[in-house]
């Protein structure tokens, strides 16, 4: 039997196959910025406790709120969830927000892990008004950001009872 994450989102329960499960870490993040040329500024502050650990490939899989990567919404709201995210072994580049659109281009999760304690993120967004077609979180202009999210740890946890929830934060339950 695979193990699952579950999502709640939206108050319904939504599960991912686990391809595979490793001893990590539940951390308290707090986020700070190093560069923000983005208007509205991305996100800073709690992000919420998450899950990080070290997959058998030598790669970095975690857990963060959206709102702490993507944050915040051009009016000002907040996005709902947390999502998964990977530092791979080998780096990737630009991705596209949009639907091919040349205009959507950009970097969206440049992430380092610059020591046990401490992530980096590094994105360069595509602006709203040119990327008609992207994500409602895209700055009205295009810009870059550069912040840093630091982890206290507060308790270990498989991958496989690592539970996401709506409010952007993660649980440990392996029942």
């Amino acid at each position: 039997m695979r193990p699952y994450l579950c999502s709640l989102l939206l108050l319904s329960m939504a599960c991912e196959t686990v391809e595979e499960d490793f001893v990590g870490r539940l951390v308290a993040v707090q986020v700070s910025s190093i560069r923000d040329d983005c208007r509205p500024t991305r996100f800073t502050g709690d992000g919420g406790v998450q899950f990080i650990g070290r997959r058998s490939d030598g790669g970095v899989a975690f857990t963060m709120a959206r709102q702490a990567v993507y944050g915040p919404l051009p009016d000002g709201g907040e996005l709902d969830s947390v999502s998964r995210h990977g530092i791979p072994v080998q780096r990737g580049g630009y991705g596209n927000a949009g639907e091919g659109e040349a205009e959507c281009q950009g970097i969206f999760n440049e992430w380092t892990l610059l020591d046990d304690d401490t992530l980096s993120l590094y994105q360069e967004l595509p602006g709203a008004t040119a990327c008609e077609n992207g994500p409602l979180w895209l700055p009205a202009a295009a810009c870059a950001t550069d912040r840093t999210f630091s982890l206290t740890q507060t308790g270990e946890c498989r991958l496989s009872c690592v539970r996401l929830t709506a409010s952007g934060s993660v649980t440990c339950d392996c029942s």
